[in-house]
């Protein structure tokens, strides 16, 4: 495995909920509504819609378009941001104080 982490695989679920799969073999459904409805500069605004929603791509990031992507890093955070064996690793990353 590299030290990077990728998405390997990803499949819409419902909503704005995306089961995602990483290349350390850890797979997590994401709910991105509160990163899609939340938005306030609009980088996000064309996702409300789920018909756009639904077209995501993989590039090691999930990518929308060619305007739109999110890190893996961050995805992983989401859907692990509670999780006490996890807390160093987000600061590290910078996603914790």
């Amino acid at each position: 495995m590299s030290d990077l982490l990728e998405i390997v695989d990803a499949n819409y679920l419902y909503g704005k909920t995306i089961h995602l799969k990483f290349n350390n073999d850890e797979e997590f459904d994401v709910d991105l509504t509160p990163m899609v409805e939340n938005d306030k500069i609009g980088i996000f605004k064309s996702l409300r819609d789920n018909n756009v929603f639904k077209k995501f791509r993989i590039d090691y990031t999930l990518c929308w378009n060619e305007e739109i992507d999110v890190a893996p890093e961050y995805l992983y955070f989401l859907a692990n941001r509670d999780s006490p064996y996890k807390q160093e690793l987000f600061k590290a990353w910078g996603y914790l104080k």
